[in-house]
């Protein structure tokens, strides 16, 4: 989730004017970096483990978390959004986050961590027929735990509030004197603690629920 909101800081950056031809030259040199140093085994996992079709999912959760940061933004203003405002975030979004460059980084990375022996095994893995299902299972599977994990930490948090700060949780009860029990994400202040990490969309591939980092996308 650390990783959904740094890239989203970097995608609200993009949306700042900024000269075609440089942004352009400055798009080559970062793609440049990125394939610097990744093998060719490398590439071929990366290519498995980032599929386009899971990137442009991660795309459009971004997208959707970014128009609705900027509208309720502009709303703080008293400003109105620009018409067709979710359209011209996702142009930028995959603009700046393409999926070639994703996989670039993501070979490089590999190849600092694994010989070529052992990542042609691993892509030999994904190959075979238990790969092929563990990427398919991984996300939903991620979601299921995600999910029973918000779920513990809402009734949990404010039991641990009321421990660790008696004065602050007896601030956030209810008139008729009970703890109020906060949704994961919650603002401070209202009716509860945040849950740690809530409230962030989903940092992996799959823009249907929130995948663990290090969790393969599912494949087309």
């Amino acid at each position: 989730m650390r990783r959904f909101a740094a890239a989203l800081a970097v995608a609200a950056a993009t949306l700042a004017p900024a000269a075609d031809g440089q942004g352009k030259d400055a798009r080559v040199r970062e793609d440049a970096k990125a394939t610097k140093g990744a093998s060719a085994p490398a590439e071929e996992l990366a290519r498995t483990l980032v599929s386009e079709r899971a990137w442009n999912q991660m795309i459009d959760a971004f997208t959707q978390s970014l128009t609705r940061q900027i509208e309720a933004g502009l709303a703080q203003q008293g400003g109105t959004p620009p018409q067709g405002l979710a359209a011209k975030v996702r142009t930028e979004l995959a603009d700046a986050l393409r999926w070639a460059q994703g996989v670039e980084l993501q070979a490089k990375a590999l190849s600092q961590r694994f010989t070529p022996e052992e990542l042609r095994s691993i892509v030999g893995f994904y190959r075979s027929g238990p790969g092929q299902k563990l990427l398919r299972e991984l996300p939903e599977l991620a979601r299921t735990v995600d999910q029973q994990i918000q779920a513990l930490l809402q009734e949990r948090v404010p039991r641990i509030v009321e421990k660790v700060a008696p004065s602050l949780a007896a601030a956030q009860q209810h008139p008729g004197g009970t703890q109020a029990t906060p949704a994961p994400g919650a603002a401070p202040g209202a009716g509860g603690a945040p849950a740690p990490g809530a409230g962030a969309p989903p940092s992996g591939g799959n823009a249907k629920g929130s995948v663990p980092p290090g969790t393969p996308p599912a494949r087309p």
